[in-house]
């Protein structure tokens, strides 16, 4: 499954480029596409992650928590315009989720390094 969602993934990233390079913003159907490349494999590399030492499991989640938030900035541009509540709290959440991936993260690393000190 990590195979054919990095060839589709690819495939958006080269859209994207080119919207990009345009100067076009996303459209609606582009970022509930993305959303549906993207919250799969998060949750394959979630499940996956498990059977990782420690050590990389702790940054495989983390990047989980900061692709949500990505996912969650991408929404939240497209739906201010229309539902401004809506798009605050969808920020929010990712927010709050970023959040925690970086606290879980960074103490994590931080005190690995505290260890070695």
């Amino acid at each position: 499954i990590h195979g054919v969602l990095t060839a589709i993934s690819s495939l958006l990233f080269v859209f994207q480029i080119a919207r990009i390079l345009a100067h076009l913003p996303p459209s609606e159907a582009e970022v509930w596409l993305t959303t549906a490349i993207y919250l799969p494999w998060t949750y394959f590399c979630f499940r996956d992650a498990a059977q990782l030492e420690n050590h990389y499991r702790v940054t495989f989640n983390a990047s989980c928590g900061w692709a949500i938030m990505s996912l969650s900035s991408l929404h939240s541009v497209v739906w201010q315009d229309k539902y401004p509540q809506l798009a605050l709290g969808i920020l929010g959440f990712g927010n709050v989720v970023f959040a925690a991936a970086c606290l879980y993260f960074y103490f994590y690393h931080w005190s690995r390094m505290w260890r070695h000190f």
